[in-house]
This record gives structure tokens, sequence and C-alpha cells, in this order.
């Protein structure tokens, strides 16, 4: 039995600098969330957010955290609890605008409008782990994860209904420990595989497929080149000539 490997794509994180996006920002000395449904676990109606301005709120169901970022001018992402109730402000995310969660949610992204970069965040630990140059003058506004899809097929069909593959990612922040999860075997063989990777650079994806009655044990990987933000670099001095000896 063989697995195959098939429809191999690109994935980035994609900034727009102020000049092609226009952000909503709400001044105020304080604000106020409301919060209905599952979401808000029956949370108060209202709760007092430590705000000076307000830009973008995104929702991060599996550690239960609302992100809060300020825009231009601020200096940190206010994060809070479902009920509003403040955790914790991750500083020095200057201008911290647009935001954006990963599609595994360990890794928020937040567009540092003065800052020129866009930094991740570890979800877990609430701490940046990575910041990404955007280059002088760049200010970006808002940032979007895409994500990526492949496919793959197992040989000798049919397979019955349950089944499902282990899919691990190997990149340059898992290096001796990849990013580990299941996908399901359709019951002709064919296997869809959605990630969104969180590191630039050369990532690797390896399928198993652990075997059943009828079926041996089969592995296939494939490679993936994830784009990273573009970086200038300039450079300056004060003297306008010089004179070797």
């Amino acid at each position: 039995m063989l697995v195959h490997l098939f429809h191999r794509s690109s994935t980035s994180l994609k900034q727009v600098s102020t000049t092609a996006a226009t952000a909503l920002v709400v001044g105020l000395a304080t604000a106020t969330v409301g919060l209905t449904g599952s979401a808000a676990a029956r949370a108060d109606s209202t709760a007092v957010l430590p705000l000076s301005h307000y830009a973008h709120m995104l929702v991060d169901t599996v550690h239960r955290h609302l992100f809060f970022s300020q825009g231009a001018g601020s200096t940190g992402i206010v994060v809070t609890d479902l009920a509003g109730t403040p955790v914790t402000t991750i500083e020095d995310e200057r201008g911290a605008t647009g935001l954006a969660l990963s599609g595994d949610g360990a890794t928020l992204y937040a567009a540092l409008a003065d800052g020129d970069a866009v930094a991740a965040i570890d979800t877990a630990t609430l701490t940046e782990s990575t910041r990404y140059p955007g280059g002088t003058g760049s200010a970006p506004a808002s940032v979007a994860v895409a994500a990526l899809t492949f496919g793959g097929e197992l040989s000798d069909g049919p397979y019955g209904g349950g089944e499902r593959v282990t899919v691990s990612r190997t990149d340059a922040a898992h290096t001796t420990k990849p990013v580990t999860w299941t996908a399901p075997v359709g019951t002709d063989g064919t296997v869809t595989v959605k990630d969104t990777p969180t590191t630039g650079g050369t990532a690797t994806y390896t399928v198993g497929y652990p075997g059943d009655a009828s079926h041996q044990p089969a592995t296939a990987s494939a490679i993936v080149q994830v784009s990273r933000a573009a970086a200038a670099l300039s450079v300056t001095t004060k003297a306008s000539s010089s004179r070797s000896r």
C-alpha cells in the first residue's frame, strides 16, 4: 500500500500598510464590552476595560481570552478573560492595530503600526515569540494569516469509516518537537490536510497511516516553503565624505 501527497502550496503572513487600509480607531478613556451567547460563557453583560483607545478585538476560544489592540500611539495589547476581567497587558507592542489568530490557535499576530513590524505572540504564555520586520515606514495596520491545504491518497481502498492519519509539521520553531494532529481518511483513501504555519521558512509535513486489519502502515512527506515578510535595511552616516589614508 502507498500513500501519495500532492497539491503542494505556500502560505504567508500578509501585511497591509496604513496607506492601503483604513483602521477605525475610536478614542475612549474607558471602554465596555458586552458578551452574549456560548462564546461569552454566560458572562456578565458589561465589563470596564483598561483601554486608552480601541482598534481591534479578537477572541481566543481555546485559551478563553479576549485580545484588545489600541492602535497608533499605544504600547500594549490588553488581554482579558471571556467575562472581560483583565488578565494582563502584553507590553512593547507599539501601535498594535490589526490582530489575527493562527489556525491552531497557538499564535496571535499583531500588526505594529508604530513598530514597522508584525509580532507573533504565544497565546499560551501571552509573550512575544517572534517579530517580523516590515521595513522603515511600512506601518502595517492589519495582518491576515493565509492557510494552506494539501491532499493525499492511500491506495488499495476501500477504507472503513472513522480511520485517521497522523500529521506532523517540523519547521524552524519546531525542530525537535513537531506540531502533531490527525486528519480523517475517506472511504476511498483520500486525505486532506489543512494547516496554518506559524513560522516562515521550510516546513516539512509527514503523514503517517497506522494500518488496520487489511492494510499495512505507510508514511509520506511533503515540503512547503512558507514566505516571510520582506525586510528593508538602510545604512546612514553623519559624514558626507571621508578621506582614506
